[in-house]
């Protein structure tokens, strides 16, 4: 028997449907056009880039590998003219055209982590090493993507990403940054789903890296994220004694501090300590000091009254703005405070795009501009329109279940305490209570009414907490 399919009850004629108008279809056409145009000119330009770069590939790694070899002989990776002994002899010739006096092998300024977690590769033969660990680097800067994703979606990570001329900077001198940025990443990442432990887990072992995270370390203690701090603690302990054996507490108190003992009188540097230091010499490094110890003071005192992963943010762009040496390429540790201030709203993804265009096509002050006002904006996000806002980084499977979690501890705290206002429960829990109020999942369904999902129950008295 024929049945004739007829249309749902509630289903407006297709012909009444809204559809793309030939304008709208028009107009989307342009601007694929303009993104592919983009994406082709900004690869030529990273080549070109690349190719005129005044270093050689590799130079940074060569101070990791000869560190390596060097702990392994039981000699202080730190003792520069070790490592130069033992490079091999492609590499006893200064890259030409620099401009100004560079070692063969750069100074190796990390802790002796580094060194340790880069033995296997001793086993190999030293161009073969080379190319492992530049070709980890670059995997390392790709595993980023995922991870910024969160924020701000697939496509714009991938530009970001991949597009940004100083990831591949970083990934041509084989520098270490890149490593640094995924930990951070992953830290805002779980800091901002609450999990401490992993947070002071991520922090420590980029700590063990290189010095920069510990600010990372000290907002967790001033945000009193005890589980977070006594993880790094127990982390960087525990890491010191397992290998005081080969490695000497000396050895480990040097390589701290080795970075922050290293001043170099040259241009091109993107912190304010290094172009004060350029322009008036000790009168600038006096000056950079006060200055530095306002920058911290800030960022610890606005760390508790910020979301956590903005409070993480700020302390990530800091030694950007305070350590004598940053250069352009060290600018990709500020890709995930970039992602996380993208989310925050269209300020945010408006900051964050010139931001992100002033790393990869400026340099110098400009660019020391840029990350100074992100770092303003972290510390101060009503400068985002968002006073008390959390950056909600989940994919459409997990944000029923976050936005369930968060309305059940704003519901339990109203209940506790009912004198509380909608603003002092968002600074306790870290959360708008505005923006989960308002925010419905994806995934649920409409109402039988067709009016759209339900509101969220409140208690007695209207509003959680008495305010809008």
């Amino acid at each position: 028997t024929h049945h004739e399919i007829t249309p749902a009850r509630d289903m407006p004629p297709y012909s009444d449907m809204p559809t793309e108008t030939t304008r709208q279809q028009t107009w989307r056409q342009v601007g694929n056009g303009f993104l592919i145009i983009f994406v082709i000119g900004l690869a030529i330009y990273i080549g070109v880039q690349l190719d005129q770069s005044r270093l050689p590939p590799g130079y940074d790694a060569r101070a990791y590998l000869g560190a390596t070899h060097v702990l392994g002989w039981g000699q202080n990776p730190l003792d520069h003219h070790t490592i130069s002994g033992v490079m091999p002899e492609e590499d006893a010739t200064p890259w030409p055209g620099v401009g100004f006096d560079v070692p063969r092998t750069p100074f190796y300024l990390y802790p002796p982590f580094l060194a340790i977690t880069m033995h296997p590769l001793t086993l190999l033969p030293y161009g073969v090493a080379m190319k492992v660990w530049l070709i980890t680097v670059v995997a390392a800067s790709l595993c980023l993507l995922p991870v910024l994703q969160r924020w701000t979606g697939w496509k714009v990570a991938a530009i970001g990403v991949i597009g940004c001329v100083q990831v591949w900077h970083a990934a041509w001198l084989g520098q270490v940054n890149a490593f640094l940025a995924l930990l951070l990443a992953l830290a805002m990442y779980s800091y901002e789903r609450r999990n401490d432990v992993s947070t002071g887990l991520l922090l420590a072992l980029g700590l063990m890296l290189k010095i920069t995270p510990i600010i990372g370390i000290l907002v967790l203690a001033a945000r009193r994220t005890w589980f977070g701090v006594f993880t790094a603690g127990v982390v960087v302990v525990g890491i010191i004694i397992w290998t005081l054996r080969p490695v000497p507490f000396e050895w480990w108190s040097d390589g701290f501090g080795a970075a922050l003992g290293e001043r170099w009188h040259v241009a091109g540097f993107i912190s304010w300590t290094g172009m004060l230091d350029y322009l008036w010499g000790d009168a600038g490094i006096t000056f950079s000091i006060v200055l530095s110890g306002l920058m911290l003071f800030i960022t610890l005192m606005r760390a508790p009254r910020v979301p956590p992963a903005l409070s993480l943010a700020a302390a990530s762009l800091l030694p950007l703005l305070v350590a004598h040496m940053a250069w352009d390429h060290h600018t990709v540790m500020a890709l995930p405070a970039l992602a996380v201030i993208y989310s925050t709203g269209r300020v945010g993804r408006g900051l964050a795009v010139v931001a992100w265009l002033t790393l990869t096509f400026g340099s110098g002050i400009i660019v020391a501009l840029l990350i100074t006002l992100c770092w303003i904006a972290c510390c101060w996000p009503v400068l985002l329109s968002l006073p008390h806002a959390q950056p909600v980084a989940v994919v459409p499977d997990e944000q029923k279940e976050s936005l369930t979690v968060q309305r059940l501890a704003i519901k339990r705290l109203a209940l506790k305490e009912p004198h509380l206002t909608n603003r002092e429960i968002s600074r306790q829990l870290g959360i708008d209570v505005r923006l989960v109020n308002e925010t419905r999942p994806s995934t649920q369904r409409p109402s039988s009414r067709g009016d759209g999902p339900r509101p969220l129950k409140q208690p007695p008295g209207g509003q959680v907490g008495g305010e809008i």
